[in-house]
């Protein structure tokens, strides 16, 4: 199969990207012909941005691209804002099958985590357009900004652009649940449930430390404040791996405890040390985050995860079996969910290890992960799957 892949990449580094390169490489290795096409909103970002509801440019490359290589299949994993939506309407010019993957909820929200300001921001998702999302200022607390990202949202959704997509791809059934229920009303039975996966570790049981670690962009939607709390009213041995806008709030933290340490954007190789040695990974996420890859990859070492209550990551981390779980954006509640944890016998510990294993297992696995986007490309395709010709 002759697969294009086609990706926005953001400022900042992201899961996002790690999926994309995911995904491509894990085709590739499954012998399939794969090429790929980038946009970047590195440079002209406003001017990008502006185009946002249909950019033109971007139409023409991803038309002259699909006529050079003439793909089976089309997944599109980020598109805003350079590539913008336009290139849903190219592909389909092109009369090419298309697979957009959902990485967040901006497509029925502009807030695109759910949250704002401190808590959960739902209050767009039955509405037919997101005017309280505009007032608030949701989008990097712009209202022009967030108007314009909603109206370009909103003009697509109406002149049909989301219903040219054959398979939306979610991570989880939470978030497929929350998507399909929103005002939009044009995911319904295109929606294909498929987490994402990590590579898998040379799994072993090791003896464990009683350190937590902490992996991801250091931002407030991520929980960092609720986490530095949770560490200034139970002084724990906790290590950080990121960076984000909260950098200089964490190095500073980090100047006054020595039981704290903070060590930047590190390769995978020294995370995943981290993480197959540590008692347990922390995500102390108050945004509704969809399938992070922290988790599937401290799954993959058998390490138990401590996670926020929320819907979509309750659906991976079950309390007492791979995990604990505590009240979203409530320091106490993780310190004493920290506080539970390290009270916690050797065996319960190596329960949760191992059941932690088995989730991954049973769940996130890349075989798993190539069996399910298989079985949407062939279904797409078609007959073009044995009656592609180069002629």
């Amino acid at each position: 199969m002759r697969i294009l892949f086609v990706h926005t990449f953001y400022q900042h580094k992201g899961g996002e990207d790690s999926v994309f390169r995911n995904d491509l490489s894990e085709m590739a290795a499954h012998g399939h012909t794969v090429d790929s096409l980038t946009f970047s909103n590195h440079r002209w970002s406003i001017f990008k941005f502006i185009l946002l509801p249909f950019n033109p440019f971007s139409f023409s490359t991803i038309r002259r691209k699909i006529r050079d290589f003439r793909p089976d299949i089309v997944h599109v994993h980020n598109f805003h804002f350079a590539a913008s939506a336009s290139i849903i309407r190219a592909v389909k010019k092109e009369g090419i099958p298309l697979v957009l993957s959902l990485h967040n909820f901006r497509l029925v929200c502009p807030s695109a985590m759910l949250y704002h300001k401190k808590r959960l921001y739902i209050d767009s998702l039955a509405t037919f357009f997101p005017w309280q999302a505009v007032w608030d200022g949701v989008y990097k607390g712009s209202i022009i900004m967030t108007f314009w990202l909603a109206f370009s949202n909103w003009i697509n959704r109406v002149t049909g652009t989301w219903k040219l997509v054959d398979k939306y791809i979610v991570p989880g059934n939470y978030a497929m649940e929350l998507i399909e229920d929103s005002n939009t009303k044009v995911f319904k039975d295109r929606i294909v449930v498929k987490p994402n996966y990590a590579e898998d570790v040379a799994y072993e049981k090791r003896k464990r430390n009683s350190v937590f670690v902490y992996v991801g962009r250091l931002s407030e939607e991520k929980g960092l404040e609720t986490l530095l709390e949770a560490h200034e009213l139970l002084s724990f041995e906790l290590v950080i791996f990121g960076d984000g806008p909260m950098r200089g709030q964490v190095e500073k933290y980090v100047s006054k405890h020595s039981n704290i340490k903070y060590f930047g954007h590190q390769s995978r190789e020294v995370v995943m040390g981290q993480l197959s040695e540590c008692a347990a990974l922390i995500l102390p996420s108050v945004c509704m985050e969809m399938n992070p890859l922290a988790m599937i990859e401290a799954l993959s070492c058998g390490t138990p995860v401590i996670a926020s209550d929320l819907g979509t990551l309750n659906e991976f981390i079950v309390e007492g079996y791979n995990g604990i779980r505590f009240i979203s954006n409530k320091a106490v509640s993780l310190r004493d969910a920290i506080d539970t944890f390290t009270q916690l016998d050797s065996g319960q510990k190596e329960d949760l290890s191992l059941h932690a294993r088995k989730t991954f297992e049973e769940a996130f696995t890349k075989e798993g992960n190539y069996a399910t986007i298989m079985g949407v490309y062939e279904e797409l395709a078609g007959g073009m799957l044995n009656g592609h010709s180069d002629e």
